[in-house]
């Protein structure tokens, strides 16, 4: 029970901001790590070279903007500033990062998993503000 309140007393905003640091490391990772190979013969029956390259070698630019898109996902609540549009837009980003993850996991996709998970624990410790205004100075519904 203690870890249970350990996580929701983290602030939603900062569980949104891991979520966003882990994204752009991952992306960074997943953009410039030399995660394909290609081997090829010699002709002469020569030994095998392997080489192996990045995605961005393989794939040019373009793929930074394939790979930005998680990462604006996740980082649109901070477009917010209160703390209700920021919650609704971090259920929005979360809701958008499953079916990214769903469809992507044959390739990337496995990779949104922790993301999303400080996504769901962004929107769990979520505190609604308490109004601005005392009790009993505004309108009412009395007739």
């Amino acid at each position: 029970m203690a870890l249970r309140q350990r996580i929701l007393q983290t602030s939603a905003r900062t569980w949104n901001l891991l979520a966003v640091a882990l994204m752009m490391a991952l992306a960074i990772g997943i953009v410039f790590a030399p995660l394909g190979s290609t081997s090829s013969e010699d002709s002469a029956g020569g030994p095998e070279v392997i080489t192996r390259s990045s995605l961005f070698a393989d794939e040019g630019p373009r793929i930074l903007l394939v790979v930005a898109v998680p990462v604006a996902i996740v980082a649109l609540p901070f477009l917010f500033s209160t703390p209700r549009r920021a919650h609704r837009a971090r259920a929005v980003a979360t809701g958008l990062l499953v079916p990214l993850a769903l469809l992507g996991a044959a390739s990337i996709g496995g990779v949104l998993l922790p993301v999303l998970a400080f996504m769901v624990l962004s929107l769990a410790a979520f505190q609604p503000p308490a109004e601005s205004r005392p009790k009993g100075t505004g309108p009412t519904n009395a007739t």
